[in-house]
Parts: C-alpha cells; sequence; structure tokens
C-alpha cells in the first residue's frame, strides 16, 4: 500500500523483416545462391490500409521495420520496372510479440526460347521435315525498361538447334539477330 510515482510501464516494439531476392529457380522460395535485390522499396501498412512506414532494401535485400506493436499489418512490396514476381506482392501478417522474420519476396526476369529452323515453305511455323539448325549463334540488343542497354548472345544447341536466354529485363527496342 505505498504510493509511488514515475513508474512507467509499456510494450515493447517488435521487428517484421524479410529479403527481397532474385528468384532465380521461380519456386517462391528464397534458396541458397539466390542473390538479395538492393534499391526496392517495402510498405508497411495497418490493419485499414494506411501506410505506416516506408523503407528500401538494403545491398543484401534484406528490410526491416522495428518498434511494431503486436498486430496485423500488410507488407508491400513496389516491384521495380523491368521484373516480374514469383510471390504475392501483399503479405498480411499478424505480428506476434517475438517479432517475424523471412516475410520474403520473389522477383523475376524474363527469358527468351526458340528454335532455329529451315522454313521450307515459308509459313513461319516449324512444320514436320523441316529440321533445326544447330551452331547458330543470336544476338539480343536493344535497352531494358530501365533504358540500360540490353546484349546478349546464344547458340543453338547442335542436336535439336534449341536456343535459350535467360535473365533479360522487360525492354522495348529490343531486335534478334
Amino acid at each position: 500500500g505505498t504510493a509511488a510515482v514515475d513508474y512507467d510501464f509499456g510494450e515493447r516494439g517488435t521487428t517484421l523483416s524479410g529479403v527481397v531476392f532474385l528468384d532465380n529457380n521461380r519456386n517462391g522460395t528464397l534458396n541458397t545462391g539466390e542473390p538479395g535485390q538492393t534499391g526496392v522499396t517495402v510498405r508497411l501498412l495497418d490493419s485499414g490500409g494506411v501506410e505506416l512506414s516506408t523503407t528500401i532494401t538494403t545491398t543484401s535485400g534484406s528490410y526491416q521495420f522495428e518498434n511494431l506493436p503486436a498486430g496485423a499489418y500488410s507488407v508491400v512490396m513496389v516491384t521495380p520496372s523491368g521484373y516480374g514476381t514469383s510471390t504475392p506482392t501483399t503479405l498480411n501478417v499478424n505480428l506476434p510479440l517475438a517479432g517475424l522474420t523471412d516475410q520474403n519476396f520473389g522477383l523475376t526476369l524474363g527469358s527468351l526460347a526458340g528454335v532455329v529452323y529451315v522454313d521450307l515453305n515459308n509459313n513461319g511455323i516449324q512444320d514436320g521435315g523441316e529440321s533445326g539448325i544447330g551452331g547458330v549463334s543470336l544476338n539480343l540488343s536493344g535497352t531494358d525498361v530501365n533504358g540500360a542497354p540490353v546484349i546478349a548472345t546464344t547458340t543453338t544447341l547442335a542436336a535439336t538447334a534449341d536456343a535459350r536466354m535467360e535473365w533479360i529485363k522487360a525492354g522495348t527496342g529490343q531486335s534478334l539477330k
């Protein structure tokens, strides 16, 4: 029964974190060797959709929101130009007092694939009897959606004449020769 003053009580905040990564195998899961993506905007919203905070991913692709009370939140990744996604761009989470990690977002890049073949009847379709041409060098050039130059080269496979170019950002003015 003794009265006292200056005894302050309150909740300690907790942490919500994750990684934005380049999902090379497009499985929606951060795997060993998949690089984090720097400079990606991640937003934190309350349960009513009001933005509470915004952060930018570090050089390792990680992001973190600190000193949060437990409760319901939405974490929203702003997809960078030229990328697709392998995960949802919004994660609705219930943040426990212990905090929450591994709230990850996967980014993807595009690819081109096809076959080089002899088009005997000039119809633009590989028909039966029209064989592939192996060993052909293909060059992709132009600019990506951010204006950066794109230069990619591949060679068709000798046995099947298949060709594939991976990890290409979307863009305009690109030509394949």
